[in-house]
């Protein structure tokens, strides 16, 4: 089958999906053409069936890996439709699959406008934060869910998100929950962890606001209180500089590692004991799901998909959003008793086990077969 995926070429989630679902789908002998808008930030294998197809060779100098571009100037919207236009005449297309809906749902739009009417099914995974353009104003809602509706196939991350879609369209949509995915290739334990008695903490994310880390700043620092932990910050991105800034205000800065974008986040998650995630929404919380395939326990607020994904007190923590004092209390909890923490490492291992990429991929892959109407029969 030849397949198109359309993604951001940033760091964060949505373009991880997109970018390992190219490599596995190459894998499995499909046809697959990636479009971005410059170099994915994700290194793609050098495989003959995986073509890469960018407006730019590589992101401009001032635009940071973490950022999301959704906002794109006419001529780069029409350069994209202008490249799937290209990649239905040659080599041509069965299926075209969007992670993230913004702004690449239009750029279709204009693709069919190009070729007056587009004979290609197209499915869009919506991510997280591209549902923000439902409460802005009521021309672009309008816009966007006639966009959506125009799709051959629509899926989300999480039941969580299915519903949040349903409440700010305001109509009801037929939609397929694919979760994302972890490699347990990439993502397993690595023999023993450091020992408790100094616990290490780890947050990992793109350092958007939604991400509060500054919140998570907070949550340390309580648990610094009582207790000999250490923090390792992973990512970069918008709101880094508030972060150092808080972490110096209190008092936090010889105890707080900035560990800035890394290639291997599995080897910092191996050597932490807790994941603290504090984020104000969450469709799908990668991260999250990375760390429990490195058996490390996950402590998150109760928002969007987060309780869904990490079972309470079995594979991880949840806590009231805004409650730090929780938060900080049931880490220090956790961490103060080995066995417990065994155990609860145990069950995020198994947990992350049934996100395993292979059985996922063939959901998706399932679906691309339905939309050609032809029969799935993968192992």
């Amino acid at each position: 089958m030849k397949i198109g995926l359309m993604c951001h070429d940033s760091c964060g989630g949505s373009s991880r999906i997109a970018v390992e679902s190219a490599r596995e789908l190459a894998r499995r002998g499909h046809d697959v053409h990636l479009f971005t808008r410059s170099r994915p930030y994700f290194p793609l294998e050098p495989l003959a069936n995986l073509t890469s197809h960018t407006l730019y060779p590589n992101r401009r100098p001032h635009e940071h890996p973490a950022g999301l571009h959704i906002t794109w100037p006419e001529e780069e919207r029409a350069g994209m439709a202008g490249m799937i236009c290209s990649a239905l005449s040659n080599p041509g297309l069965d299926v075209l699959h969007i992670h993230y809906a913004l702004p690449f749902v239009f750029i279709v739009d204009q693709a069919v406008g190009r070729r007056d009417g587009l004979d290609l099914p197209v499915m869009v995974t919506l991510h997280g934060s591209d549902l923000g353009i439902l409460s802005s104003g009521d021309g672009p809602r309008r816009r966007f869910i006639a966009a959506l509706k125009s799709c051959a196939a629509l899926t989300t991350v999480s039941q969580s998100h299915a519903l949040l879609l349903d409440k700010l369209s305001g109509t009801g949509w037929d939609i397929e929950i694919i979760p994302d995915f972890v490699s347990l290739s990439d993502f397993h334990p690595k023999g023993a962890k450091p020992p408790l008695s100094r616990p290490r903490l780890v947050h990992v994310s793109n350092f958007r606001p939604i991400k509060n880390v500054l919140g998570g700043v907070e949550i340390f620092e309580r648990i610094r209180r009582k207790s000999d932990a250490v923090f390792n910050l992973v990512g970069d991105g918008e709101d880094m500089g508030k972060v150092r800034d808080f972490t110096l205000e209190k008092g936090l800065g010889a105890s707080v590692r900035f560990s800035g974008l890394v290639d291997d986040v599995s080897s910092a998650l191996h050597h932490s004991h807790l994941l603290l995630v504090c984020s104000e929404y969450e469709s799908f919380c990668l991260a999250a799901l990375e760390a429990m395939a490195c058996g490390v326990p996950v402590l998150a607020p109760d928002v969007g998909d987060l309780p869904e994904l990490i079972r309470h007190k079995e594979c991880g923590l949840i806590f009231p959003p805004g409650d730090y004092r929780t938060a900080a209390d049931l880490a220090l909890e956790l961490l103060g008793d080995p066995e417990q923490h065994g155990r609860m490492c145990e069950k995020a291992l198994n947990r992350a086990g049934e996100f395993e990429m292979k059985v996922i991929m063939n959901q998706y892959e399932r679906a691309y077969h339905r939309l050609v109407g032809r029969a799935f029969d993968h192992d």
